[in-house]
């Protein structure tokens, strides 16, 4: 569960996001299991006050992985067509 504060909350566990990661993240955990257009998530990230750099988008979607996998959730690309966010924890 993704809190009005930008925590997420996986049973006891929880790890915060910044302002204009958390649409971004909203974007990802409504689409779960679901491909996310790269497109869709540079314009999101973009709207919420972020960059609309390509190669820093990445990195954001980089570091947003890294964040959520303690949690049992994990980025993947799918080339040529954008990210996917699945529940890697059963």
């Amino acid at each position: 569960m993704l809190d009005d504060d930008g925590l997420l909350r996986r049973g006891e566990h929880w790890v915060a996001f910044t302002e204009v990661q958390v649409p971004v993240l909203r974007l990802l955990l409504d689409n779960l299991d679901r491909v996310v257009r790269f497109q869709t998530i540079l314009e999101t990230y973009a709207e919420a006050g972020g960059t609309s750099n390509e190669v820093s988008v990445r990195t954001v979607l980089s570091r947003l992985d890294a964040r959520l996998r303690p949690l049992g959730l994990e980025l993947e690309t799918v080339r040529r067509r954008g990210v996917l966010l699945r529940n890697v924890r059963a």
